[in-house]
């Protein structure tokens, strides 16, 4: 086996292995069990060094297993289980200490991944939208909630912010004054309400400190307006709650998910295929256009990201943007760039795939020839 195929092995080996360890990095976030997370962990270190030890020399599977990388030559896709390693040890050493301070937040099984994003965003910090309502009209506002997270707002909604014990006015005069709006959601029900009309005054009175718009009158059901509201232009769900939504979501100027858009950036394949099969159809085109203006990032691993974002979802235009960062500064870009280009085995790449093995970089010359490789099956 020489040195492009066992690289190549290897490489795929990680890919596997990465998979591998999202699934611990799921696990550990949905029960916060630290302690187990780190023994996963422990395992998960020990099992890829030795699957790669298998496919690389004795000289390098020793330095591989004493993480003297700068004698290890395989490639940089060798490196990035260690990478993730470190960046997962670092995560939990991070939720460990989240959870220590704030254990009401922890994670539990069962929880949609709807639940989760609210969740994170606890009153402890700013929140897009606090909602108020009547719990009359919870059908309504749950399926609100969820369609605004779902579209990367953070949302306070009590069902899922307040928890036993707590003080119902200081927990929701915190979530008023750290929420950059507040949905007030108008039918018989609210209008009637004493709870709907002291979180109403303290937000008109925010209002009004602040001078700028704050009460956003989300009208649910045919009710009297009350006095303050009645000159301020609502979103109306009466006779159509996408067109009710659509309007609210004006407001906000929101297309593009973070979460999704992070997920795309993530260099994970299957984490980009499973964010982008969540995105509409309609919307597609938005997140394409967020990963094409990351390229001329000054970050390599944003470009990095970017390009392997473009070449998951197999944008139209990813040869052409393949072939223009082979030509960028960064060693790790250059290579990623052609390495894609060779699973592509566009004919149309070969003249940069050529001029490639020439570059000043062993890692980027290495790469062209598994390209030129691929796409001619000859060796260059």
């Amino acid at each position: 086996m020489d040195d492009f195929d066992r690289a190549e092995r290897a490489a795929r080996i990680v890919s596997k292995q990465l998979l591998a360890l999202e699934d611990v990095v799921r696990e550990t976030t949905e029960t916060g069990n630290t302690a187990l997370g780190c023994e996963q962990l422990g395992r998960w270190k020990s099992m890829t060094v030795e699957l790669i030890a298998e496919t690389v020399s004795e000289s390098e599977a020793a330095a591989l297993r004493d993480k003297r990388l700068g004698t290890f030559l395989l490639g940089q896709p060798l490196r990035n289980f260690l990478s993730e390693a470190e960046l997962y040890n670092a995560f939990l050493v991070s939720l460990n200490e989240a959870i220590k301070k704030h254990p009401e937040r922890t994670f539990k099984r069962g929880v949609s991944s709807d639940d989760v994003r609210v969740a994170s965003g606890s009153s402890l910090m700013a929140t897009d939208l606090f909602i108020s309502y009547s719990s009359k009209d919870a059908k309504f506002v749950g399926k609100l909630a969820k369609d605004l997270v779902s579209r990367g707002l953070k949302v306070w909604w009590d069902k899922w912010m307040m928890k036993v014990g707590d003080s119902l006015h200081k927990k929701i005069q915190e979530a008023i004054t750290s929420s950059a709006w507040l949905g007030v959601v108008l039918s018989p029900n609210s209008v009637s309400s004493p709870w709907v009309e002291k979180e109403l005054n303290s937000a008109l009175m925010k209002e009004l400190e602040q001078k700028e718009v704050f009460v956003l009158p989300i009208l649910y059901e045919d009710c009297p307006i009350p006095l303050m509201l009645k000159d301020k232009v609502y979103a109306d769900f009466r006779s159509s709650y996408q067109q009710g939504l659509s309007t609210l979501l004006e407001r906000f100027a929101l297309s593009i998910n973070p979460t999704l858009l992070e997920g795309l950036m993530s260099g994970s394949s299957s984490t980009i295929s499973s964010c982008y099969a969540k995105v509409r159809p309609e919307d597609r085109k938005l997140y394409v256009d967020e990963l094409v203006k990351k390229l001329p990032s000054a970050s390599a691993s944003e470009k990095a990201n970017a390009l392997t974002g473009l070449f998951v979802i197999r944008d139209p235009a990813l040869s052409g943007h393949l072939l223009a960062m082979t030509n960028d500064s960064a060693d790790t870009v250059r290579r990623m760039a052609i390495f894609y280009l060779g699973e592509l085995r566009g004919k149309s790449a070969i003249p940069t795939i050529t001029a490639r093995l020439s570059d000043k970089s062993q890692e980027v010359r290495a790469a062209a020839r598994v390209a030129y490789r691929k796409i001619t099956g000859t060796n260059a």
